[in-house]
């Protein structure tokens, strides 16, 4: 499964089965434009597709006779070290999925009555839902902290906890510890006492600026070695300039972005 092309790679959908099938799944994504489908209709047909493309979900049907879902789904965990979440569409109760292993991906199945009309059955309230879930998944940076562990500091309670709760939603580790610091001193004991993978800062802050935190952080320790994010409700040129000229990761302004500044968390640890 290619995974070195990331042009909008984590938006596409994999679906494997009959054309009646893949017709019902085209038109439950059509709703939603963010993700674009490919379709097989055949075990080969899908392998070549899973060799030249990333997916964030598959969705594979099992169909007597016409595609066999257990064996495309174990050549995906055989051949692959890491999979997309996946969902097994049967007809009737599914024989043997008792014996799938579905460590490396999170895998779920639909069993649908036999003989009834696929629109009629509303699949689309089913497989929707879990593409979505499947695209959070792809949004999930816990595989980023190494230390597993993050600080963020701002004088304001009410924007740590918006920052702290922000990062906890794209984190799925349970052992991930989001640390607060309510002003400049407080921040760099904490940094001296504790490896962080990531250091979200307010620029305007008492007793200490944002920018006078930043660069004794960075007397210790190097943009690779501790990221640091600012963030701000100033935008101003020389302020940016300045922030780059002491070792800034990357700045971001308020009202937040959230899309944004979860691409530049990305980013910088990586």
């Amino acid at each position: 499964m290619n995974t070195g092309n990331k042009m909008d790679t984590d938006k596409f959908v994999l679906s494997m089965g009959t054309e009646s099938f893949l017709t019902t799944i085209k038109e439950t994504l059509d709703y939603a434009i963010e993700f674009k489908l490919v379709t097989a209709i055949s075990f080969s047909h899908a392998v070549f597709k899973l060799r030249n493309q990333s997916f964030v979900a598959v969705i594979i049907e099992d169909k007597e006779n016409r595609f066999d879902a257990l064996k495309m789904y174990k050549f995906m965990n055989d051949k692959y070290e890491k999979i997309p979440p996946s969902m097994i569409v049967s007809y009737g109760d599914l024989k043997n999925k008792h014996l799938i292993s579905n460590e490396k991906c999170k895998l779920e199945f639909i069993e649908l009555p036999q003989g009834e009309d696929l629109q009629e059955l509303h699949i689309h309230e089913k497989i929707l839902p879990f593409v979505q879930r499947s695209m959070e998944l792809q949004l999930d940076i816990s595989h980023l902290l190494k230390n597993q562990r993050v600080l963020v500091v701002d004088d304001s309670k009410i924007n740590r906890l918006f920052l702290k709760d922000f990062i906890l939603n794209h984190t799925t580790h349970k052992t991930i510890k989001i640390d607060e610091a309510k002003d400049g001193f407080q921040a760099l004991q904490m940094i001296k006492e504790n490896k962080y993978d990531l250091v979200l800062l307010d620029y305007i802050m008492p007793k200490l600026e944002g920018n006078e935190i930043l660069l004794i952080i960075r007397n210790t320790f190097s943009k690779k070695q501790l990221p640091v994010i600012v963030i701000s409700s100033q935008d101003k040129l020389d302020i940016v300039k300045e922030l780059i000229n002491y070792g800034v990761n990357d700045y971001i302004t308020r009202p937040i972005n959230l899309n944004a500044l979860l691409k530049k968390i990305t980013q910088v640890l990586k």
